[in-house]
């Protein structure tokens, strides 16, 4: 889902695979749906990916406890991207741990990254007692900026809009 509707991305059933691609869009004054048709796929393809606010498993586990390890993410991309899928991941909120390390990982691993900062701690504010400077707004933006930085350095597109480049609505 977007902010515009709902993105269809190809498919398939039992007889074939699809490449269309189109937005359904609810109209509210007209109380119908819409379909908008977008340019189909040359060949179907997938897109798949990771959250991965760090590379340092002591922070992963402190703030995400319950969550995959680091090294299980970098080999979930690893296995996607050697099967030929298109791997992307989003690193937010940006979390303690070294900035080169991160880049390198995912360079090595993703097609595309996104990067976010925090945008609230809310029941999560006692995590980052220990990790004041994570929580401060200065903190979160240097670091995002750093690793964009470094990401691009490393050939790898860095996006911010909804959707990864080649589906997003800047390359239409």
């Amino acid at each position: 889902s977007t902010r515009h509707g709902v993105l269809c991305i190809g498919g398939n059933d039992a007889g074939r695979t699809y490449a269309d691609v189109f937005l359904l869009q609810w109209i509210p004054q007209t109380q119908q749906l819409s379909q908008v048709s977008l340019p189909p796929f040359p060949t179907p393809r997938a897109y798949a990916g990771v959250s991965l606010p760090t590379v340092d498993d002591d922070v992963r586990r402190h703030f995400e406890p319950r969550a995959a390890s680091v090294s299980d993410r970098l080999g979930i991309l690893e296995r996607l991207r050697s099967a030929g899928i298109r791997t992307m991941a989003v690193v937010q909120p940006m979390l303690p741990g070294p900035l080169p390390e991160l880049a390198q990982a995912l360079a090595e691993r993703c097609d595309s990254v996104s990067i976010d900062v925090l945008r609230g701690e809310y029941e999560a504010a006692p995590l980052f007692d220990d990790h004041p400077d994570a929580r401060t707004d200065g903190w979160q933006a240097t670091r995002a900026d750093e690793l964009a930085q470094r990401l691009e350095e490393l050939g790898v597109a860095v996006w911010d809009s909804e959707l990864p480049p080649g589906l997003s609505e800047d390359s239409r």
